[in-house]
């Protein structure tokens, strides 16, 4: 009995009949997969606001006398004393008058989330980088965090050189979120999700379905199977469908109708089709062409820099296709037909 017992208690995993097991349940892995990843790829391009990195980059020389010859021993101190400068650029004072000067609304705590400082190995450059949601504000925030460190820099260390390698760039693509990295983790994750569902299921699932489960689990040999009769099978009732072109034209209003509604749904309140007119977008946008208006997208997160926007002129009763430059108290000029939007050419 206390075999018998413990026989019962243990479980055997046949890994063939577990891989068979799977691959026949391999639509439901993919269908996971699709459904996860495509979830994913929603989410990232809805909910997640993109974000965008300006990099700057200081040259600081530290000069052991006034005299105008730098010597081996200035360069070495110089290159020791980079981490210093990089704690000096995230102080509480540079931040403070950045924060000040660009009038924004963070505290020193959340500015020191967007800066990242690196310094490369053996060298006294230092990058300053800053990521913000709006390009523009991320390239004058990285500017002003290296003129204020400047000073800052040369102030407590007493150094006699802090040069301008780059100035902040304006970036033209956001560096998050990845959707196809996004969309293939959430691929992936559906899929394991899936598997590990239907490994769960078929551990716990403890029905005599063969004769071999009659002797695995009960101990007894079987001698013989007998099927049902044809007439013995269980049938499931089904209703009676309807019939007749009063019914049919019925289903069809009704198809018609609802696929109207959905569209028109989709068409005022989520995305909208809508043709270039004119080589003003170029070579962005083609003229003829036509591309999808995301107006969930637009009332959600609102208009940011460098998005096309749809814009309705009521004089001339068009809709124009244009990408926004510029934001609330941004300065935008045109000289020599060049654009400066807050004194940076685009």
């Amino acid at each position: 009995m206390e075999t018998n017992q413990q026989n019962q208690d243990e479980i055997e995993i046949d890994l063939l009949e577990l891989l068979r097991v799977l691959w026949s349940k391999i639509g439901y892995v993919i269908l996971a997969a699709l459904a996860l990843g495509l979830l994913m790829v929603l989410v990232s391009k809805v909910f997640m606001k993109p974000q965008y990195e300006s990099t700057t980059k200081m040259y600081v020389l530290s000069k052991q006398d006034s005299s105008s010859t730098v010597t081996s021993g200035d360069l070495q101190a110089s290159s020791l004393l980079t981490k210093d400068y990089a704690e000096l650029i995230q102080s509480r004072q540079v931040v403070e008058t950045v924060i000040a000067q660009l009038n924004l609304d963070l505290t020193y705590e959340e500015f020191l989330k967007k800066i990242t400082v690196t310094t490369q190995n053996d060298t006294r450059i230092l990058s300053i980088t800053v990521k913000d949601e709006d390009p523009y504000v991320a390239s004058q925030m990285a500017d002003a965090i290296r003129v204020a460190a400047s000073d800052h820099i040369q102030n407590v260390m007493n150094t006699e050189a802090v040069n301008v390698v780059d100035e902040a760039n304006i970036p033209d693509e956001p560096v998050s979120p990845s959707i196809k990295k996004n969309g293939l983790i959430g691929a992936i994750a559906g899929a394991f999700i899936a598997i590990v569902i239907i490994i769960i299921v078929y551990l716990t699932n403890d029905t005599i379905q063969t004769s071999e489960d009659v002797e695995r689990y009960l101990g007894v040999s079987t001698l013989g199977m007998i099927p049902l009769a044809e007439g013995q099978k269980k049938s499931k009732k089904k209703k009676p469908k309807k019939s007749g072109w009063k019914y049919e034209l019925f289903d069809l209003a009704r198809t018609f109708i609802i696929c109207f509604i959905v569209v028109m749904l989709l068409s005022h309140f989520v995305i909208n089709p809508v043709q270039v007119d004119g080589d003003s977008m170029y070579p962005t946008l083609s003229d003829s062409e036509i591309g999808v208006m995301n107006i969930f997208l637009a009332k959600t997160q609102g208009i940011k820099r460098q998005d096309v926007v749809v814009v309705y002129n009521e004089e001339t009763d068009e809709n124009w296709v244009k990408r926004v430059i510029g934001m609330p108290n941004d300065t935008v000029y045109a000289k020599d037909d060049v654009v400066y939007v807050n004194d940076k050419p685009l």
